[in-house]
This record gives C-alpha cells, sequence and structure tokens, in this order.
C-alpha cells in the first residue's frame, strides 16, 4: 500500500508521541460530544458525526501509527454516548473500515499533505464526500440490519442519514486539518487583518440569516447561495485556509438551525433536508476548495515561471560560454555578454541582425546555417567560422537545439586558439614523422600496455615487417615476426619482458642476425610529467661498422707487425751493411787463386740474399722508400721463388717463365716483389685443396683494340699470374680492387692487397686486365710500359767506378759502430777524407770546426734524439745547398717524405756494397756540382 507516515516526518521520542496521541484522542472525542450539540430535535439522528474526516486527516499528517488513540476515543465516546456495549466495537470497526478503505485510495494516488493542487482537493473531496459515506453507510446499515436493531423500512431512511452525517463531517473536519497543518506563514499585515476579519463578521452574519432564522421567513432553499460569494471571496483572497474554514463555519450554522429546527432545511423531511444540505455542504466546500487551489497552482505557476526566466536569464549573463538565442528564421533575439565581447556588437546590434551577417561570404554557400535541421527538433554541434564586428575571422564551435518556445538557443565557443594549436601540433608531428623518417635509425614507440604508437620508415626496412602487422599495432605479432631473424631469439624476448617489468630503465644491447647483419638496440622509457607512459626502442644497423672496425683492428695489428719487421729489418740491415762491406774488403785484398776467397764469395752471395729478404720485410710493413728505376723484371721475379715456396706451401705448384729477353721497366723493385707476393698469396687461398701458381712474364704490344687494359697502344712488359682456384662471380670481380673489400673469412684478410697492387701498377702508367670464372680459376695480367734500353749500370761498370780514387771529405753520421766503422774504413779506402759523428748532436756540436771542410754529409736516418733529416736541416741552415746522402735500414712514411731524392740530396738503402756507396756519393756529388 506504501507508505503510511509523512515522507518528512521523523517518528518523535514516545513521550512525544503520547502527548500526541493524548491530544489526537482529545480531539476525536470532543468533536464528536460536540455531535450531540447539532442532534435533529425532531428525531435523534446526529447529523454530524466528524470522526471519520478528523481520524483520516490526523493519520495522514501524523501517521497510522496514531490509530490507538482514534480506537481508544472512539471507544469511550461510544460508550458514553450510547451507552450499549457492543456498539462501540462496531462503530469502531466501522471508522476503521471507513479510514482504511481512504487511506488505501489515497496512498494509491500518492496524495501527501498538506492540502495543495487541485488533483489533490478533488482527490479528497470524492473521499470525503462519496467513498467514505459509502462505506461507512453500508457497513453501518448491513450491522444494523443483521442486528434487527432497525425496521425494513427505517434501514433506506438511516443509510442516508447516516452517508449526510459521515459526509458532512468528514467535508467540515478533514479540509480544515489539512489546511491549517502547513508550515507557519509570515505575520499578516493590517489590512489583511481587517480584510480577515470582515469575512469572519458576513460569512457569521449570512450563516445566521440563512441558516438559524424562521423557516417560514426565509423564501426557500435557493437563499443559500448568498453564502457563495463569501467563500469565493475566501478562496480568492485567503487560499485553502480561507475556503475551508468558510465553509466549516457555513456548514456548521447550517447543521445547528436545521437540529434547531431552524433555516432553509428545516421545513423539509428529515431525508430531503439530510439530502440538501449534504448537497449544500459538498457544493460550498468544494467550490472554494477548487477555487482556491486553482487560484494557488495559477499564482505558484506564474511565481515559477518568472523565477525560471530570473534564473534563464542569470544564467544567460553569467555563463561562461557566448549564448545568442534566434528565432526559426536565424533573426537573433537576445545575446549574453559574453557573446557580445567575443563577436565585438552590442546587444542592440545583434537583435537588429540575421545569423548570415556573421558568417563569412566564402562560407555562405559551401557552410550555410542549419535552420531545418534546428527547426525539426534536432540538437546540433559543429564547427563554422564567423566574422566579428572588427574583421577578424574567428573559429567557433556551435552546439544549438530548439526551446519549447520556438526559440533557437545557440551555444558558442571560441576554438581559435585551439585550432592553432591543433595546426602547430599537426605541423610539430609531421616534422617530427619527417625527422624520424630522415634518420638512418629504425625508430619504434610502444605504450606501457605494449601497443605500438609510431614508427619510422626506416625500422620497416631494417626488419622487413609486413605492413598488416605495423597496422596491428601489436608488439606481440612484431616481436613474433623478427624471432625468427635472430641467432638468439630467447635473449631478444628476455630483455623485452625484462623492460616491461622495468619501466624506468635504459639499456644498449646487440643483436645478431643469422644472415650475419648486426643491430644496436637502444631502448629508454618515455614519460610524461616524470610517469613512464611508453618505451622507445631504437635499432641501428652497424654490420658495415662492425665490417670496418673489424678490418682497422687487423690493419692496426698488420701495423703493428709491420713496425716489429721494420726494426728488425734495420737491425739486420745494419748487421748485412757490415757483413756485406767486410765481405767486399776481403775479397778486394785475396788473390784471385786463395781457396779461401770462394768461400768469402758464398759469404757475399748469402748476405745478398739476406739483403733481399729485408727488402721484402720493409716492403710488407710499408717503410720501404719507392726508388724507381729501370730494371729488368726477370731479375726481380725469378730471385723471388724460394720465398714464394716457403709463403705459399708444398700444396701450391709454382711455375715460373721469364721472357725470351730482357724486359725492361721502370718501377721500385720492393713493390714489384709486393706485387707478385700480394697476388700470389690471394691465389694460394683460392686453392684450400692445393693448385697450380703460374708467374709469366712476357714482352707484348697493345694496340687500340685492346679495351680490356684501357691503355695507350704500345710495347709493354706483361706479368701474368694465374691460378687454378675457385674463381670469382661477375659481382666480385667487380668490387675486388675496393679498398678493404674481401671474400675471406672475418680474420683472414684485410681487403688491402689487391687494393695495394692496383695502386702500385697504376701508379706507374700500367694497367690490369682480370679473367676469372667461377670453379675454372683466375687470370691476372699486368701491363707495364717498357723500357727500350737500360740505363741502369752493369756490373763491370760498377766495379770500373768503385776502383777509381776518391777526391774530397766526407762527414759521416751514424750511431751503429759497427757500421760507422766499416764506412769510415771504405770510404778512406777510396780516398776520401773522413770526419766521423756517433751521432747528429755530435755532428752538429762539432759542425762550426768541420763544415768549411765538408763536401758531403753521409747520415743514417734513424738515429736518437736527432734524426738524420733533422740534423741535414740544421747543418744546410749554416751552409745551404749542402750535399746530402741518406742511408737507412728503414724509413716511416715521413721520413720517407723528407729524404726523398731532390737535387742535392740522395738516400741509399742498406744493406749495400762500399762500392755501391761510393758510386752513390760520386753520383751525388756530381748532381750537387752540375747544379
Amino acid at each position: 500500500m506504501g507508505r503510511t507516515d509523512p515522507p518528512s516526518a521523523a517518528a518523535p521520542a514516545w513521550p512525544a508521541a503520547l502527548a500526541r496521541g493524548a491530544v489526537i484522542a482529545i480531539g476525536y472525542f470532543g468533536l464528536n460530544w460536540v455531535a450531540h450539540a447539532l442532534t435533529s430535535s425532531r428525531e435523534t439522528y446526529s447529523l454530524l458525526w466528524p470522526g471519520p474526516g478528523f481520524a483520516l486527516a490526523a493519520l495522514l499528517i501524523f501517521g497510522v501509527r496514531y490509530w490507538p488513540a482514534i480506537a481508544l476515543a472512539s471507544v469511550a465516546y461510544s460508550l458514553i454516548a450510547v451507552g450499549a456495549p457492543v456498539f462501540p466495537l462496531m462503530l469502531t470497526g466501522v471508522m476503521a473500515v471507513m479510514v482504511l478503505a481512504s487511506l488505501v485510495f489515497l496512498r494509491r494516488r500518492r496524495f501527501e499533505p498538506p492540502l495543495t493542487g487541485v488533483r489533490r482537493v478533488i482527490e479528497l473531496l470524492f473521499v470525503t464526500a462519496v467513498l467514505m459515506p459509502a462505506v461507512g453507510a453500508a457497513f453501518i446499515t448491513t450491522i444494523l440490519w443483521i442486528a434487527g436493531q432497525r425496521a425494513q423500512n427505517s434501514l433506506f431512511e438511516f443509510a442516508v442519514v447516516s452517508v449526510s452525517t459521515i459526509g458532512i463531517g468528514a467535508l467540515v473536519t478533514a479540509p480544515i486539518m489539512l489546511t491549517w497543518m502547513r508550515p507557519p506563514r509570515p505575520p499578516w499585515r493590517s489590512q489583511r487583518v481587517i480584510e480577515a476579519a470582515a469575512l469572519a463578521a458576513g460569512t457569521l452574519l449570512t450563516g445566521l440569516l440563512v441558516f438559524g432564522g424562521n423557516p417560514g421567513r426565509m423564501g426557500g432553499v435557493g437563499i443559500g447561495y448568498l453564502a457563495f460569494p463569501f467563500i469565493v471571496w475566501a478562496a480568492m483572497r485567503f487560499g485553502l485556509i480561507g475556503s475551508s474554514t468558510v465553509s466549516a463555519a457555513f456548514s456548521l450554522i447550517a447543521m445547528w438551525g436545521m437540529a434547531h429546527g431552524r433555516g432553509i432545511f428545516a421545513d423539509a423531511t428529515l431525508i430531503s433536508g439530510m439530502l440538501s444540505l449534504n448537497g449544500f455542504c459538498v457544493a460550498l466546500t468544494g467550490t472554494g476548495l477548487l477555487i482556491a487551489a486553482a487560484v494557488g497552482e495559477a499564482r505558484r505557476g506564474s511565481s515559477a515561471l518568472a523565477r525560471s526566466e530570473l534564473a534563464y536569464r542569470r544564467l544567460l549573463e553569467h555563463a561562461s560560454d557566448p549564448i545568442l538565442l534566434g528565432d526559426g528564421a536565424g533573426n537573433f533575439l537576445d545575446a549574453n555578454a559574453r557573446a557580445t565581447q567575443m563577436l565585438g556588437y552590442s546587444r542592440e546590434e545583434l537583435v537588429r541582425m540575421h545569423v548570415m551577417d556573421l558568417i563569412p561570404v566564402e562560407d555562405r554557400l559551401k557552410n550555410p546555417p542549419r535552420l531545418e535541421e534546428l527547426r525539426s527538433g534536432r540538437s546540433l554541434t559543429f564547427e563554422r567560422r564567423l566574422r566579428c564586428k572588427d574583421g577578424r575571422i574567428i573559429e567557433v564551435e556551435l552546439s544549438a537545439s530548439m526551446l519549447e518556445d520556438g526559440r533557437i538557443q545557440a551555444i558558442y565557443r571560441d576554438i581559435s586558439d585551439r585550432k592553432k594549436t591543433e595546426t602547430e601540433l599537426r605541423e610539430a608531428f609531421s616534422l617530427l614523422q619527417a625527422t624520424l623518417d630522415s634518420t638512418n635509425d629504425g625508430i619504434l614507440v610502444v605504450d606501457t600496455a605494449g601497443r605500438i604508437s609510431t614508427w619510422n620508415r626506416r625500422f620497416v626496412e631494417l626488419w622487413g615487417i609486413p605492413p598488416g602487422i605495423m597496422e596491428a599495432r601489436d608488439d606481440e605479432r612484431a616481436i613474433g615476426f623478427v624471432l625468427d631473424q635472430l641467432r638468439n631469439p630467447e635473449a631478444f624476448v628476455a630483455q623485452v619482458r625484462w623492460l616491461y617489468d622495468h619501466p624506468e630503465e635504459t639499456t644498449v644491447d646487440v643483436l645478431e642476425f643469422k644472415d650475419g647483419r648486426v643491430y644496436e638496440r637502444y631502448s629508454q622509457p618515455q614519460t610524461v610529467l616524470g610517469v613512464a607512459s611508453g618505451r622507445v626502442w631504437s635499432f641501428r644497423d652497424v654490420t658495415e661498422r662492425r665490417r670496418l672496425e673489424g678490418q682497422l683492428l687487423h690493419s692496426q695489428k698488420m701495423e703493428a707487425i709491420g713496425s716489429l719487421a721494420g726494426g728488425v729489418a734495420h737491425d739486420f740491415n745494419n748487421l748485412l751493411t757490415s757483413i756485406m762491406g767486410h765481405t767486399s774488403i776481403l775479397l778486394e785484398g785475396l788473390p784471385l787463386d786463395q781457396p779461401v776467397r770462394e768461400n768469402a764469395a758464398e759469404i757475399q752471395r748469402v748476405s745478398e740474399r739476406a739483403a733481399l729478404l729485408t727488402r721484402q720485410l720493409l716492403t710488407f710493413s710499408r717503410q720501404q722508400v719507392s726508388e724507381p728505376r729501370v730494371l729488368d723484371l726477370n731479375q726481380v721475379v725469378l730471385p723471388m721463388r724460394q720465398l714464394l715456396e716457403r709463403s705459399l706451401g708444398e700444396q701450391v705448384e709454382i711455375a715460373l717463365r721469364p721472357s725470351a729477353g730482357p724486359a725492361f721497366i721502370k718501377a721500385d723493385a720492393g713493390e714489384l716483389e709486393q706485387v707478385v707476393l700480394n697476388l700470389s698469396i690471394n691465389a694460394r687461398d683460392a686453392m684450400p685443396l692445393g693448385g697450380r701458381l703460374g708467374i709469366e712474364i712476357a714482352t707484348v704490344r697493345l694496340d687500340d683494340s685492346e679495351t680490356a687494359v684501357q691503355l695507350p697502344a704500345g710495347e709493354y712488359v706483361r706479368l701474368t699470374v694465374s691460378d687454378t682456384g675457385i674463381g670469382m662471380d661477375a659481382a666480385t670481380k667487380q668490387r675486388i680492387f675496393e679498398p678493404f673489400f674481401t671474400t675471406k673469412a672475418r680474420g683472414r684478410g684485410t681487403g688491402l692487397g689487391l687494393s695495394t697492387v692496383y695502386g702500385i701498377v697504376h701508379q706507374g702508367g700500367g694497367g690490369i686486365a682480370v679473367e676469372s670464372v667461377p670453379a675454372n680459376g683466375t687470370r691476372f695480367d699486368l701491363h707495364f710500359p717498357r723500357v727500350a734500353t737500360s740505363s741502369a749500370p752493369s756490373a763491370e761498370a760498377e766495379a770500373a767506378v768503385g776502383a777509381e780514387r776518391g777526391r774530397g771529405s766526407v762527414l759521416l753520421i751514424e750511431d751503429d759502430e759497427m757500421v760507422r766503422a766499416l764506412l769510415e774504413e771504405a770510404l778512406a779506402a777510396a780516398g776520401y777524407e773522413v770526419m766521423v759523428a756517433q751521432n747528429g748532436r755530435d755532428a752538429l756540436e762539432r759542425a762550426d770546426s768541420l763544415l768549411d771542410r765538408v763536401d758531403i754529409v753521409v747520415t743514417d736516418v734513424v738515429m736518437p734524439n736527432l734524426s738524420g733529416p733533422d740534423v741535414a736541416e740544421r747543418l744546410r741552415a749554416i751552409r745551404p745547398g749542402l750535399p746530402v746522402l741518406f742511408i737507412s735500414g728503414y724509413t716511416d712514411d715521413e721520413l720517407a717524405t723528407r729524404v726523398r731524392p731532390v737535387s742535392d740530396s740522395a738516400f741509399l738503402q742498406k744493406p749495400f756494397s762500399p762500392a755501391t756507396l761510393i758510386r752513390k756519393i760520386r753520383d751525388t756529388l756530381g748532381s750537387a756540382h752540375s747544379a
């Protein structure tokens, strides 16, 4: 049935509840006792039964929990008034049924006190004038008939009287209680009090005149309508309280008059009088209550509308967003202050404008107002451009809808800054993407959930990931795709998982691929306001860099080995110089028929072979000074056979075929030896199971049709080096002369051998042709410009020159005591005056006393403290143009540049014979004198 207590009434404490119950019981008892005064003088019927109306109102106002007070008061009243012991129980039960039925009906209608509104008045009138009397009369008459207390013909009369008395009682008591039990009102003004007093006086006088006068003089029932102006007055001016009070007053006066045989209802029979009285009370009370409720609703509606309009106006003016009101045709009706600030127009200007006046001309066709959609009831949110009063164009977001009164409300938001920010963000993102795409590193960004946020083009190129996987933005699928490419996929996945568990970590590691690629992987967290929001992965292909680093490391290792070899060759050359010099002196002093002469000659030959080995060491270490001269290529290549046999191993067969006659070219012998050695080692590596190495020298003539070596027509000496190895394909053959290019396994080659060969041959004006077929070997044809005759002196000529006596003085600077003693003896034996210095510092200290008598300086290149070139520069500073002959077992690049022969200096490579030294001194002095 719903709630039985008032919605806002909290249950009072039991003393207060007991006191309230007592008041309710006393009020109920007193009202019923007053009803005795209104008993008809002609009958014993009571004209007013206020109990049900009072009980209904009390239970509606205070709650159903107070029903015991009503019940006790009803029993007490019945015992005192009737006296019969069974009658109180009957009356109490009837009252309970009436009140229960009324409560059920009102609760289902969600009726709540106080009495306000026309609907609630109608519901109360139905309950008090129809439902409650009908239920009460039906139960009372049924009980009396069953009990036999009334004759059959008096039951109808009793039922009519019961309906009337119950209805009148409920109409009198219930409205008064429901209207007066309201929150207190402010005190009335004096004018209001005077008007209320006048209304009360008029009500009393009219009631006594109409319902308390002599019935014979009243002139019929119609005079009762004199009460209606007063009820209308009360309803219009004093509302429900006034109308319920005035109607109750008229009803009580009418019942009092009828009970005492007075008034307009006194002459009628009991039934007709009761029905007339009941109808009068219903009409009078209903009219007053309905008028008061209608007036109250109208006033509240008007007040609510005014408050709503005021609230809307306040909301409009205080809104943070610009708001414009318009009609369905697009004319502006109102605008708030923010709208005038945004657009620059005053409110008076805006209300004279149309929406098209704010739209730029260029936008009116492509983006017209959407009035039809708004008139159809749709709410729209869209963007458009507006022109302000000062000509500025702003971007706004517009939310528009139609109000209940047909006006269109549009809320604007200036999004110019947001649009500018969006444009800047798009430009920044475009720049970022372009930057990412321009870098050579592959970039991948993922969020904390493992979803791919962005990537660059290089990342896709490095990993070869299909577009579908990247578009799905699933990091797991991307990882699954790349695992098959890696040598150690487990470590890759473990690193990724570890970083997901440690979002703040930064890592660097290396990824190795099955195909030989090497990537460096960098990873660092992406943070927003100090909180990790994802991870940035960077991948760099370092395959080529790693290869070059390996080549550089190998080159550095070879350079270190070369330095060691050069040092060994230097010391060994000093020893060989001494051996060869003393052997030469020994041979000169021995008669031809001496048996030991052959032994000395053998020592000379072995020394020369040892000198060849040192030259090869210097060539290997690139510390051999390039000294091109005319030589026979046969005489350079043929002595290398033993060196090649030791270098290539027994599994390689060596076939040397010299040319039929001399093969003169102008080149450096050491560089030619390096060329042959490099090509031979490459051939050996191409024949891992052994094979045949062919070296052939021939004199050929090239004409203009010979394009393989791209050389001018003429005569050339061709050096052919061929093998029976694995050969090369076309792609490899195109790159073999590139520096650091090699087909050998890591650590097996530097890739510098063939590039060195290429540089030596082309520096001498020659060319190279290569023929190779996979599995059928390789052939290198090296062409050197042929020199017609040899300008080198013959052995006899050298001997004759060596036999001549020398003239002049020589300053000899040599730090090796053994070599210094040999050279001093040889020069003195040749007729030179020799002045000796142990090192460069010693020579400089003695320069003032010796330098005027010196014809030529012979100095070692590498000496402690001061090198030979440094000493020569200081001596030339004292004596410009002083001839200098540098001698050395080796030299580095800087010294090689500084001692390179010029007009007044020369270089002689150790080891050498005394005759060679003397000839070089004469040549140098001759050049200086001719200059």
